[in-house]
Protein backbone atom coordinates (compact mmCIF):
# COMPACT_ATOMS: atom_id res chain seq x y z
CA UNK A 1 0.00 0.00 0.00
CA UNK A 2 1.29 3.30 -1.18
CA UNK A 3 1.50 5.82 1.29
CA UNK A 4 1.77 10.02 0.76
CA UNK A 5 4.72 10.28 2.28
CA UNK A 6 7.10 7.68 0.74
CA UNK A 7 9.92 8.45 3.13
CA UNK A 8 7.27 7.31 5.88
CA UNK A 9 5.75 3.70 5.73
CA UNK A 10 3.68 3.54 8.92
CA UNK A 11 4.52 2.65 12.15
CA UNK A 12 7.27 4.50 12.97
CA UNK A 13 7.99 7.15 15.96
CA UNK A 14 8.88 10.41 17.02
CA UNK A 15 10.15 8.79 20.41
CA UNK A 16 10.40 4.39 20.23
CA UNK A 17 10.23 4.51 24.22
CA UNK A 18 7.08 5.94 24.19
CA UNK A 19 3.66 3.95 22.94
CA UNK A 20 3.09 4.36 19.33
CA UNK A 21 0.45 7.03 19.23
CA UNK A 22 0.94 8.36 22.69
CA UNK A 23 0.78 12.08 23.21
CA UNK A 24 4.63 13.62 23.81
CA UNK A 25 5.61 16.84 24.55
CA UNK A 26 8.07 18.67 22.30
CA UNK A 27 10.82 21.37 22.93
CA UNK A 28 12.13 23.96 21.17
CA UNK A 29 15.91 24.30 21.37
CA UNK A 30 16.52 27.83 21.06
CA UNK A 31 13.14 28.20 23.94
CA UNK A 32 13.68 25.38 26.60
CA UNK A 33 11.07 26.50 28.56
CA UNK A 34 8.23 26.16 25.87
CA UNK A 35 6.03 22.86 25.32
CA UNK A 36 3.98 21.35 22.50
CA UNK A 37 2.40 18.47 22.37
CA UNK A 38 1.98 15.55 19.66
CA UNK A 39 1.02 12.25 19.05
CA UNK A 40 4.15 9.82 18.94
CA UNK A 41 3.40 9.15 15.27
CA UNK A 42 6.23 9.23 12.16
CA UNK A 43 8.11 12.27 12.48
CA UNK A 44 7.95 15.93 13.98
CA UNK A 45 5.92 17.77 11.73
CA UNK A 46 4.10 14.62 10.44
CA UNK A 47 1.04 15.37 12.61
CA UNK A 48 -0.68 18.31 13.76
CA UNK A 49 1.50 20.15 17.06
CA UNK A 50 -0.21 21.64 19.71
CA UNK A 51 1.09 24.94 21.93
CA UNK A 52 0.98 24.98 25.14
CA UNK A 53 0.85 28.45 26.17
CA UNK A 54 -0.43 28.10 30.01
CA UNK A 55 2.91 25.26 30.81
CA UNK A 56 4.44 26.10 33.70
CA UNK A 57 2.41 28.57 34.33
CA UNK A 58 0.56 29.54 37.51
CA UNK A 59 -2.37 32.28 36.25
CA UNK A 60 -3.05 33.99 33.19
CA UNK A 61 -0.25 36.59 33.75
CA UNK A 62 2.70 33.75 32.76
CA UNK A 63 1.02 32.51 29.79
CA UNK A 64 3.65 32.66 27.21
CA UNK A 65 3.74 33.30 23.35
CA UNK A 66 4.44 30.64 20.47
CA UNK A 67 8.25 31.30 19.22
CA UNK A 68 8.68 31.42 15.54
CA UNK A 69 11.43 29.05 15.35
CA UNK A 70 11.49 26.14 12.67
CA UNK A 71 9.83 22.86 13.06
CA UNK A 72 13.40 21.25 12.62
CA UNK A 73 14.34 23.04 15.88
CA UNK A 74 11.34 21.22 18.17
CA UNK A 75 12.21 17.95 19.90
CA UNK A 76 11.39 15.42 22.20
CA UNK A 77 13.27 15.36 25.73
CA UNK A 78 12.98 12.21 27.55
CA UNK A 79 12.64 13.67 30.71
CA UNK A 80 8.81 15.11 29.86
CA UNK A 81 7.81 10.95 29.40
CA UNK A 82 5.53 9.75 32.29
CA UNK A 83 7.14 8.29 34.70
CA UNK A 84 10.50 9.53 34.33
Amino acid sequence: MATAFPWFSGGETICPNVTYGAHITLRCKNHPDLRWSTKNIGYIGGRSIFFSSNWGAKDVSDYKQECECKISDLYHDHADDKGV
